[in-house]
């Protein structure tokens, strides 16, 4: 829902992004000069970079809620589980506010999310300027080149380069939830580890399951250690607690 919620900002922006697009190729020189289309793309840049700082703040909006949730999730699910094991004790929580601070702090994927959504805004703006150039030199038509960026009604404009937009904002958010989630119930972890014996690795099996996630499904690491998800872009992997004594039941650790 969050990443569905973006892809329409996305695509409410179309219209306006391709009028500056074709602005700016209606005044594109017919003897090539690099720097005077950059000079021309200025307005399309700046409305990109408008347009990801909504979509940004739309995100981290998401997973503020998210991390409230997950918190109190979280807490909810341990509590259970230690109540049928007979655990006796108050459990530790954790504040929402700590959650999202530590999920804000911490890389996934080797980026920071605000990086991501850099590199997505600078990724895309990249690619327009590389394939107005290319359709100059190579002589195509303003309406070839505005069809490469917006893609083909016939293909339901899955063939154009906003589409890559598309795709890889839906890669983020999948990647940013489960990193939040992740983050939150590593916190849980911590907060009540003295009735932990650690956190088992948990991978959703199927046909499209990498083998490095595969590789570590059921495996026990100590609180704060270990590989955790996510562990590639759209990583589905997640973790469960494990009560001190239950590693026995599972016969598996690290």
């Amino acid at each position: 829902s969050v990443a569905n919620r973006l892809i329409a900002i996305l695509n409410r922006a179309d219209k306006s992004l391709m009028a500056q697009i074709e602005d700016v190729l209606r005044e594109a020189p017919e003897s090539f000069k690099a720097a005077r289309l950059d000079q021309l793309l200025k307005s399309v840049n700046n409305l990109l970079k408008g347009l990801y700082g909504e979509v940004g703040n739309e995100l981290q909006f998401s997973l503020r809620q998210f991390a409230k949730n997950e918190s109190h999730f979280n807490l909810a699910m341990l509590d259970g589980t230690a109540k049928r094991a007979q655990v006796v004790g108050k459990l530790a929580s954790v504040s929402p506010n700590t959650v999202y601070a530590a999920a804000m702090a911490r890389p996934f994927q080797g980026v920071l999310l605000k990086e991501a959504l850099t590199g997505i805004e600078a990724g895309i703006a990249k690619k327009i300027r590389e394939t107005i150039r290319m359709g100059v030199v190579e002589g195509q038509t303003n309406a070839q080149m505005v069809r490469a960026i917006m893609g083909s009604k016939a293909n339901g404009y899955a063939d154009g380069l906003l589409d890559w937009s598309r795709r890889s904002i839906d890669s983020l958010v999948r990647t940013a939830v489960n990193h939040t989630s992740n983050v939150a119930r590593q916190e849980c972890y911590d907060a009540n580890s003295d009735i932990l014996r650690g956190w088992m690795f948990v991978a959703t099996l199927d046909g499209r399951t990498t083998l490095t996630c595969a590789s570590l499904s059921g495996k026990i690491f100590p609180i704060g250690s270990g590989p955790q998800p996510p562990r590639h872009w759209g990583c589905r992997s997640t973790s469960i607690p494990v009560l001190k004594g239950q590693d026995k039941l599972f016969g598996q650790r690290a």
